[in-house]
């Protein structure tokens, strides 16, 4: 099964503008009923820790001035953002743009609320990741200004930083592996998520690839696993 790469993930880049789909960014809804809706979009903030977990959703306008429609996830197929940022190359700051492709899951057992996910890459494991917000900040923190929180995870890519990051077959919810319950370790919970991969497995287990390369181990297990 072949998989896509969703994101720009260049590590010689330093990125200014990271967290475009915040704010106002302009952007494709796919909606759940076939219709699409052109404009600009911003996704709200989620914050942790929360004793009653927001909604998630997403603001919808056709221009700067047009009335701002709510939309939440079970409505939406798959949001597309436009994402302009600037990159500095042989000393000089260059502005790009890549493609965000937002879908929803859940991610609890209880599935009472789906939430808004970017889908870094795509196979018969996806690896996708979101952003929250530490309680009583202002904006999206990001990995770097974490202090003793527990959500704090590697920089995957140079365009983009996310503090929750997932696997997920499509049979069963998303699976943190940075985050793991009592003490076992990253190698331990990654080696039993692909244990039906023995090559991958033994890649874990001899440190070849620690919890800073899920993104490559993900990669491997879709091109050359099952």
């Amino acid at each position: 099964m072949k998989y896509r790469i969703y994101t720009v993930f260049a590590m010689l880049f330093m990125v200014i503008n990271s967290y475009g789909q915040y704010d106002w960014t302009p952007a494709k809804i796919h909606l759940e009923s076939g219709e699409t809706l052109t404009g600009e979009v911003r996704l709200s903030k989620q914050g942790i820790p929360s004793i009653i977990p927001a909604k998630d959703r997403a603001f919808y306008r056709k221009t700067e001035d047009a009335k701002i429609q709510k939309l939440y996830p079970s409505k939406i197929d798959r949001i597309v953002f436009t994402i302009t940022f600037e990159v500095e190359e042989d000393g000089e700051k260059i502005s790009k743009t890549r493609k965000a492709i937002y879908i929803s899951t859940y991610l609890k057992k209880r599935k009472k609320r789906k939430r808004f996910v970017e889908l870094i890459m795509d196979g018969k494991v996806k690896f996708i990741g979101r952003t929250v917000r530490i309680s009583g900040s202002s904006g999206v923190t990001p990995i770097f200004s974490h202090q003793g929180i527990a959500h704090m995870h590697y920089n995957y890519f140079g365009s983009f930083v996310h503090n929750e990051l997932y696997v997920w077959r499509n049979d069963e919810l998303p699976k943190d592996l940075m985050q793991g319950s009592g003490f076992s370790s990253f190698k331990t919970r990654a080696s039993k998520y692909f244990k039906d991969c023995e090559s991958l497995v033994k890649k874990i287990k001899d440190k070849t690839y620690k919890s800073e390369n899920l993104l490559e181990i993900v990669k491997y297990y879709n091109e050359n696993c099952n």
